[in-house]
């Protein structure tokens, strides 16, 4: 048996390196196209990746051995070396052979699992539960009788002090600035909030023709956000949603010159829509917002005061999204 291991061990070891290599790459592929990938279909593919690569190779590398017997040659005996090189070479670079090697692997494998565990508390499950609490929150405080998203005017671009009430909005159709509702003509920032109903499960963009800033925020994750001062251009996000009611909070900056509003909604596989033509809900009078802000900071949805915004601003930092 440990000859027969030996022996396979560098076609087993190639051939997993090539499968998850393949994997990711069609995961990258798949990703740059768009397509709708969820977190199970992405794990069972590097997980399943490395199995299947070592197994084809394996099978092709039988079948070539099979065929040089077949003409006469017998390269065994050199593969058969060759595994007993390698492993013997791995097992003594790697300190395995003394009884400190094992225990400074152990300590290190040790170490790993805390900080992975660590990693995926801080950067997983710890923001997951930060969107469920603002969905929540905006679902207890929802106004069921209403249509539309909740409109607020702040006079002053950072948002900071009250704003005006400017009732419900339907529609996201505002060609020039005359157009805004608020009456203002520069330095001001419209805010909407309330609910989206999401029909079906998958990839949902949300965005627009925008002049100057937008910011999407669907359950206090940062779906699209770009607030500098600009020309008419589109601005766009996709975030995977369940079916079911969501939180969702709109940021218009209007900063100086002309402006433009138009935003979009695109339910997964289907082509974009008016936003307006969503089914939307707004939140009851008087509902404070502070609750949200203190909800996102605590669950690093929101960056706290003096800390550098959104590192991976404009796409994911890396390039597979596990």
């Amino acid at each position: 048996m440990s000859g027969f291991i030996l022996s396979r061990l560098p076609i087993w070891l190639v051939g997993a390196a090539l499968g998850l290599l393949s994997q990711a790459a069609w995961i990258q592929m798949a990703n740059a196209k768009g397509w709708d990938l969820n977190r199970s279909e992405i794990l069972l593919r590097l997980g399943l990746g490395p199995l299947g690569g070592a197994l084809v190779l394996w099978l092709l590398g039988e079948a070539l051995l099979r065929g040089a017997r077949t003409l006469g040659l017998d390269p065994w005996p050199r593969m058969q070396r060759l595994g007993r090189f390698l492993v013997a070479t791995a097992w003594e670079l790697s300190g395995l052979g003394r009884p400190s090697g094992r225990r400074a692997w152990l300590k290190g494998l040790a170490l790993t699992l805390a900080m992975g565990l660590g990693l995926a508390w801080w950067f997983g499950w710890r923001p997951a539960q930060g969107a469920e609490a603002v969905r929540a929150y905006f679902l207890d405080h929802q106004d069921p009788a209403g249509r539309g998203l909740g409109a607020c005017l702040h006079p002053q671009v950072d948002g900071v002090g009250p704003g005006q009430d400017l009732g419900q909005t339907q529609a996201w159709d505002f060609p020039d600035l005359a157009s805004l509702p608020g009456g203002r003509q520069r330095y001001f920032l419209l805010v909407w909030t309330g609910l989206i109903k999401v029909d079906q499960a998958g990839s949902h963009g949300i965005g627009g023709l925008v002049d100057d800033g937008l910011e999407v925020i669907i359950d206090g994750r940062v779906v699209a956000r770009d607030m500098t001062e600009s020309p008419p251009r589109e601005i766009w996000g996709k975030l995977r949603l369940d079916p079911g009611w969501h939180a969702i909070e709109l940021r218009y900056l209007q900063l100086a010159g002309g402006a433009t509003l138009k935003l979009w909604w695109q339910p997964p596989k289907r082509d974009r829509v008016p936003l307006g033509q969503a089914e939307l809900r707004p939140l009851k009078p008087g509902t404070s917002l502070a609750p949200v802000i203190r909800l996102r900071l605590a669950h690093g949805l929101q960056p706290r005061q003096g800390s550098t915004y959104d590192p991976f601003e404009g796409g994911r930092f890396w390039s597979l999204p596990w």
